[in-house]
């Protein structure tokens, strides 16, 4: 399938600069979803800071709230962002939290 429209481009999400970023929209005719993928180096409290928001920590059931966080940290995020009208399916956001631990 021919891609609609992608881009690829740079931010920061709190102190943590995102190393790449891909947005896509597979399809205009049916609309399809607007995907986006990035991955994020920075302070570990920075990926703690997300896992205690209150959507991601209600369904943690508040677990994020143990833990303290010192060092660096990579996540790795996928953001599912439904654009059809009406919006009934919800964003679905995927991701991985790598600790990277130093001696």
């Amino acid at each position: 399938m021919k891609t609609a429209w992608r881009l690829q481009d740079k931010g920061v999400i709190l102190n943590s600069p995102l190393q790449t970023v891909h947005a896509e929209i597979k399809s205009l005719e049916p609309i399809s979803p607007l995907l986006l993928n990035g991955s994020l180096k920075g302070p570990a409290q920075d990926a703690l800071r997300v896992l205690q928001s209150k959507a991601l920590n209600q369904k943690l059931g508040y677990l994020a709230d143990a833990f303290s966080l010192t060092g660096q940290s990579r996540t790795e995020l996928k953001l599912q962002v439904p654009l059809a009208l009406p919006m009934m399916r919800p964003m679905r956001l995927m991701g991985q939290f790598i600790l990277m631990i130093t001696t």
